[in-house]
């Protein structure tokens, strides 16, 4: 990989550059480290710190650690601790950096292969370098992982039975987290961005994963939760200054509970699966384009608020409803088109001071300004949707 960063700092003699290039990757290592297991331990805690370093992290090591370490100046040279206490071998990798100014070109890349059969848990904090998290083949309890000015890659396409804990924290850079295996004991995901972009593709079996929390700092926040989820009950993101894209299929029996709120361009939430128990969906969101789509199959009658500011509100709920919704589309100045199913009744209000509606399907009520009814049968659901706005327009659409 070639990377090349240059830091300028003005002082009153003149200017000092620093240069930092990492060059394709020596064939032989500077130097491999080796630690045996010379005494039985039942657990392990391993913790990793670079300063500007490329990091591989991977299992199936026979040893609690082979580690390839590429670099060409001495100040890069890591420095790694092990002891055991109380049957726990602690594992301390860091990288002391460089003191000062440095005027050169310098590389530094490490490849670590972890014991795969010891249950273990994971602290990563990198900065200066893309990171690689190849865990398919370890035996993790926990993982935390925090990352700066650099890529991060956060794959597991295996089955990490006693994983009861994530965390994922990037700054400045582009990070991903992939997890298409099996997770038995993983019940909470939380994952933070800032500066960059994360996108996180869940796709694995997660029984007992119950909570789902992202943040987003100036950045693109987009997730893909399609796997099989049988005890999650909350999603949530809260988001500044971030564009955010959340997609939720498959068969959700438990999620009961969507929230998003905060400020950006752009937020569109996407349901299409089929959902069991979801009651209450919420988007709060400043000056942002909302977009939400409910396609799937949805067994409660869901409460859903949706509020922005000069936003438009684009709001499909065109999928299958086994009982009515409410909802509450609350936007200062934004357009607002609703599309509702075609085989339900629906009651749409608007607040007195809009002036431009758009209802085809609908018909006015005489006795109610401001009031739009579509009716259909006494026998299907009745959608009581609520619309406020101040200067935007609405339009009302029934699916064909």
């Amino acid at each position: 990989m070639q990377r090349l960063i240059t830091l300028s700092l003005i002082v009153l003699i003149g200017a000092i550059s620093i240069t930092w290039a990492a060059p394709a990757p020596q064939a032989e290592p500077t130097e491999r480290q080796i630690i045996e297991a010379e005494e039985p331990v039942e657990s392990l805690n391993v913790a990793v710190q670079t300063q500007i370093t490329d990091l591989t992290i991977r299992g199936a090591a026979n040893a609690i650690l082979d580690g390839a370490f590429f670099y060409n100046d001495e100040r890069l040279q890591p420095q790694v601790d092990y002891r055991v206490q109380m049957q726990t071998g602690d594992l301390a990798i860091r990288q002391p950096g460089l003191d000062g100014f440095a005027i050169g070109t310098f590389f530094s890349e490490w490849d670590l292969a972890l014991n795969g059969m010891t249950p273990l848990a994971l602290n990563v904090r990198g900065a200066g370098g893309d990171t690689l998290l190849e865990l398919g083949d370890l035996n993790l309890t926990a993982l935390d992982v925090a990352t700066a000015d650099g890529s991060a890659t956060v794959r597991a396409d295996d089955n990490l039975p006693m994983l009861a804990g994530l965390r994922l924290d990037n700054a400045r850079g582009a990070a991903a987290l992939i997890l298409d295996g099996s997770y038995a004991a993983l019940a909470e995901l939380h994952t933070r961005t800032a500066d960059g972009t994360l996108t996180a593709d869940l796709t694995g079996r997660y029984p007992a994963l119950i909570t789902i929390e992202a943040e987003a700092e100036r950045a693109v926040l987009d997730a893909t939760l399609d796997g099989e989820f049988s005890a999650l009950e909350t999603v949530s993101a809260d988001f500044v200054d971030s564009r955010v894209n959340l997609v939720i299929d498959g068969t959700q029996p438990t999620l009961t509970t969507v929230a998003l709120a905060g400020n950006g361009p752009a937020v569109a939430v996407s349901l299409p699966g089929a959902f069991d128990q979801l009651e209450d969906l919420s988007i709060d969101s400043v000056g942002a384009h909302i977009a939400l789509t409910m396609t799937g199959v949805y067994d409660l009658g869901t409460d859903i608020r949706v509020e922005g500011t000069d936003g438009a509100v684009d709001f499909d709920v065109s999928g299958i409803w086994r009982e009515a919704l409410t909802a509450q589309i609350v936007t200062r100045a934004g357009s607002v088109r609703v599309r509702v199913p075609r085989n339900v009744n629906a009651r749409v209000t608007t607040n007195a001071g809009v002036a431009n509606v758009r209802a085809p399907a609908f018909i006015i009520s005489d006795e109610e300004p401001g009031v739009y009814d579509l009716r259909v049968s006494n026998n299907v659901p009745t959608f009581m949707i609520d619309i406020v706005t101040e200067t935007g327009t609405v339009l009302l659409e029934r699916a064909t």
